[in-house]
């Protein structure tokens, strides 16, 4: 996780539980499998924080490598949603230590004083040192809600079908870093939406799965797993906003998806998924910067996917599935950490 990740993940969280009120006294909603509260009230933007709401069961096990399936049974205790870690595994190619320096210098004008051996010796050291976010795990597939009071007290008294209009936010970061807290709160969206004296927006933010976890492919490892499983993840995601956003006074016939960078080409691949013969489970979408990689050969994915079993030392994917998570998370982070930055390389 890069630096600025980790202090905004650190002030959403902090700003989160500093702002808790009684717990008795913010709401709560039914979904059928668990009871949500909220877990903050924002006074000054008059919005309620529904956080780390389960969308998916834990992907571990059996279901690592493995679709998301969705909640089942029911859950008997009240979810506030702070005991849960908002991070699914992280992990930067290690020339992006060295593109930062030179950014830098190059705003500041002083290319000519770059230093490009102490900039790679940085990287080296990147690359050689795991050092989780303390919120980091595999079960991470949560969603949060950000519902302006005005809207969530209507939702109650509403006997009409209807609601308020729904942004779903859906983060970059490369396919293998981000997170739903890492862009921070959405406060300002949810003011600029209310300009006028409109009814305002609510939004949703959620987690997916990166890197090896949710990217894996190739012939062998598509034998035993799902390749693009990031994709399914939003799309459950998605799914689950069709299903419940009315309980918190939104309409699941206004929602739309944005996303930038690996969001914005997520987004893309939801709109042309299933070759067009599914419906597209949101209204609008708007593209920043929309990437996605050219789709390489199958020889070149199977390498990839080798080279990870070999970091594991393990020959199958049965085999890394009964691997604990420490030992999953560090290999897929030496294996992103050491990618190569491509033809065009500062030296």
């Amino acid at each position: 996780m890069t630096i600025l990740t980790s202090v905004c993940v650190a002030i959403w969280t902090w700003l989160s539980l500093s702002s808790l009120g009684v717990g008795q006294s913010l709401p709560t909603v039914d979904l059928g499998y668990q009871v949500q509260r909220a877990s903050s009230f924002n006074s000054t933007g008059q919005f309620y924080n529904f956080s780390n709401i389960r969308y998916a069961q834990p992907p571990i096990g059996e279901l690592r490598w493995a679709p998301p399936v969705s909640p089942t049974g029911r859950n008997t205790t009240t979810n506030d949603g702070t005991s849960f870690g908002p991070i699914c595994p992280q992990a930067i190619p290690g020339w992006i230590i060295i593109a930062e320096e030179f950014v830098a210098s190059y705003v500041l004008g002083t290319t000519d004083e770059f230093n490009y051996t102490s900039a790679l010796e940085a990287a080296n050291k990147f690359n050689a040192t795991y050092s989780p976010s303390s919120g980091t795990s595999e079960d991470c597939l949560f969603l949060d809600i950000f519902v302006p009071k005005s809207i969530f007290d209507s939702s109650a008294k509403r006997k009409r079908s209807g609601g308020a209009p729904v942004l779903v936010w859906v983060y970059g970061g490369g396919y293998t870093e981000g997170s739903k807290v890492a862009n921070g709160s959405p406060a300002g969206i949810i003011k600029a939406s209310q300009a006028n004296e409109t009814e305002g927006v609510i939004v949703v933010a959620m987690n997916y799965r990166l890197g090896a976890f949710g990217w894996l492919s190739g012939p062998t490892f598509s034998t035993n797993g799902t390749q693009n499983l990031g994709l399914y993840d939003q799309r459950l995601a998605l799914e689950w906003v069709q299903e419940h956003i009315g309980k918190f006074g939104g309409d699941p016939n206004r929602v739309t998806v944005i996303g930038e960078s690996a969001g914005g080409g997520s987004i893309f691949h939801q709109i042309t998924a299933f070759a067009g013969q599914k419906p597209v489970p949101f209204q609008q979408a708007v593209l920043q910067s929309a990437a996605w990689l050219p789709t390489p050969s199958g020889f070149q994915q199977e390498l990839v996917y080798q080279e990870f079993l070999g970091r594991l030392n393990v020959s199958t994917l049965e085999e890394a599935r009964q691997l604990p998570s420490e030992v999953l998370q560090e290999a897929n982070y030496a294996q992103i950490a050491a990618a190569s930055y491509g033809t065009f390389v500062c030296k």
